[in-house]
């Protein structure tokens, strides 16, 4: 069938409704992308699950997207620096951290491996209320959202 008897009789006014469905954009909800506004609590490193207490010294990650900021603990030390952020594309740059002594000797191989993993992340994904940070070799750490105090 030809496309002009799709067309109505010339002179006639024609109305075009478009209809937008909601969409997100890939990795972004609310306006905001996933890593913001949330505090990210360590579940998981390098497959084995987490050293956790429940307390303020738990491993965690909070992400200031507007300025590219990370801060957080890494188990023993707070931690701070920047972040680079394209796409599924997440790289840290150079990490500050306090220099406090980690008693326990699993928090403080954790600490280690954790500043590794965060150093060797490349990629990231998010699925519901959990962050899985990738390397090279695959994942690296995964970590649980909770709202940012």
């Amino acid at each position: 069938m030809p496309l002009s008897s799709f067309l109505p009789p010339a002179g006639t006014a024609l109305l075009v409704v478009l209809s937008l469905a909601a969409c997100t954009t890939a990795g972004v909800r609310d306006g905001a992308p996933p890593l913001a506004n949330r505090e990210w609590r360590l579940v998981e490193l390098n497959g084995r699950p987490a050293v956790t207490a429940g307390d303020a010294n738990d491993p965690f990650l909070r992400f200031a997207v507007d300025s590219s900021r990370v801060t957080g603990n890494t188990g023993c030390n707070l931690l701070a620096g920047p972040f680079t952020l394209a796409g599924e594309s997440l790289r840290f740059g150079a990490l500050i951290t306090t220099k406090r002594a980690c008693v326990e000797q699993a928090r403080n191989q954790q600490e280690v491996e954790f500043s590794a993993a965060l150093g060797a992340t490349t990629r990231y994904t998010v699925s519901g209320d959990t962050l899985t940070l990738f390397g090279a070799s695959g994942p690296v750490a995964q970590l649980v959202a909770r709202a940012a105090p």
